[in-house]
């Protein structure tokens, strides 16, 4: 019995996302993530890149 109101409000929840008001979060992340990529992209160095990679490289390489 004390399961049925936590029940009730979980399935009001799920209930409660329209499919626009998904769409809308889904729009807002994708923008997000294009904002990101595109700072990403003007700090992209590719002098340091590859500095980086070469103190990353091992010093003997196996064969």
């Amino acid at each position: 019995m004390t399961q049925e109101p936590a029940r009730r409000l979980l399935q009001t929840k799920k209930n409660d996302v329209s499919p626009q008001r998904h769409a809308a979060a889904e729009v807002a992340a994708a923008h997000r993530n294009d904002s990101e990529l595109e700072r990403i992209i003007e700090e992209f160095d590719m002098e340091r890149a590859v500095i980086y990679s070469e103190i990353l490289k091992p010093k003997y390489e196996e064969y």
